[in-house]
């Protein structure tokens, strides 16, 4: 929490300009369209039309999509926080957006992206879990990636077994869901992630960068769970799959 309070939220905030959005966002887009990423699930920021200037970059360079607005009302910076009514809107106003750009989600699409539990109240996870289901929509978030944010979550959402139940009970576990990192599942939500159907986005560069653990990505895979590669450029610091694959390997052996 401290390095995203120092480092993520003041530089996502400062992509309300839209200019350093464009700037920053086209650099991503052309570099990991370089690197053989053909298929992208973004984290974009709480700002809308940042968030539009994504998804109109993605289509200008050909690159398929998931373009998710985060969605955060609760334990943020002042200056990185939204309400409920906002939020609501902005994502609203999002999807909106995509349909009328891409109407078929031939190139990009939406995706539903609470930040992760502690930054959303229950009311906004239960809003996002009820439009999804209404609209079979996409979502990402991330769960587990370290202990003492498994510990924050149990303190916040005590009436829920475990953080892949919090999701779970507010609607937002199912075959459309990616979990970014996954590094400290228990077997009861391991079995849980497997019966919805939901995947792990195995982030390895920025789990070891952030020294945040290892994620059992055999067990998972045993455990007929799907895994992908994330890039996860915030935490990582590559924009490469190859990367990312190599780094895999490497966390595969220290856990072996």
């Amino acid at each position: 929490m401290d390095w995203l309070t120092t480092y993520t939220y003041p530089l996502k905030a400062s992509l309300k300009n839209l200019d350093k959005a464009e700037l920053v966002y086209n650099k991503v887009i052309t570099r990991t369209v370089a690197n053989g990423t053909t298929c992208a699930a973004y984290y974009a920021t709480i700002d809308t039309d940042a968030t539009n200037l994504l998804t109109d970059l993605a289509l200008h360079h050909g690159q398929r999509a998931f373009i998710g607005k985060v969605c955060m009302n609760d334990n943020a910076p002042d200056y990185y926080i939204e309400t409920l009514e906002e939020s609501k809107e902005s994502t609203m106003e999002v999807i909106d957006h995509i349909k009328q750009v891409d109407p078929k989600n031939e190139l990009v699409a939406p995706i539903l992206t609470p930040r992760f539990a502690p930054s959303c109240t229950s009311e906004l996870l239960n809003w996002l879990g009820d439009l999804k289901k209404e609209h079979h929509l996409h979502s990402q978030t991330h769960i587990s990636e370290n202990k003492g944010e498994i510990e924050w979550v149990a303190e916040l959402f005590p009436n829920s077994k475990s953080y892949a139940d919090v999701y779970n009970d507010h609607g937002l576990l199912d075959d459309k869901t990616i979990l970014a990192h996954a590094i400290h599942l228990s077997d009861h939500e391991k079995d849980l992630i497997r019966s919805k159907g939901s995947g792990i986005s195995h982030c390895p560069i920025s789990n070891s960068a952030i020294t945040s653990g290892e994620a059992r990505i055999r067990w998972l895979l045993d455990n007929d769970i799907p895994v992908g590669l994330g890039t996860d450029v915030s935490g990582g610091f590559s924009p490469s799959v190859l990367s990312t694959a190599r780094q895999a390997l490497l966390v595969s052996r220290h856990l072996a």
